[in-house]
């Protein structure tokens, strides 16, 4: 079965929707993972003093709330899905087509 000439139709849907959904959505986790811990560094940097009070206390909710858990892609079941989580994914996966391979 795993190697025959003809194709797998399962494993070529399975790399398929791997490819073109699990790794752009691993991708896009990455980059809001990105920009949330840019947006704490921004903010820290902004004019604190020159702020009023209000503002200064939205700056810290702002900070706050960019270091806290929300702001990341997740999935339920999954976890948070990033780059790291996408490699070790990928590696596993590969781990078990290197045991079907040498099943047969």
């Amino acid at each position: 079965m795993v190697r025959s000439r003809d194709p797998d139709p399962f494993a070529m849907l399975v790399s398929s929707v791997v490819l073109c959904v699990f790794c752009p959505l691993c991708e896009v986790g990455e980059n809001l993972l990105t920009a949330k811990q840019a947006v704490c560094g921004y903010v820290y940097r902004g004019p604190w003093l020159e702020a009023s009070l209000p503002l200064r206390r939205n700056l810290l909710l702002l900070m706050k709330s960019s270091a806290g858990r929300g702001g990341v892609f997740r999935c339920r079941g999954i976890g948070t899905l990033h780059r790291r989580y996408f490699f070790l994914t990928i590696r596993a996966w590969f781990n078990f087509l290197q045991a079907l391979v040498n099943l047969s």
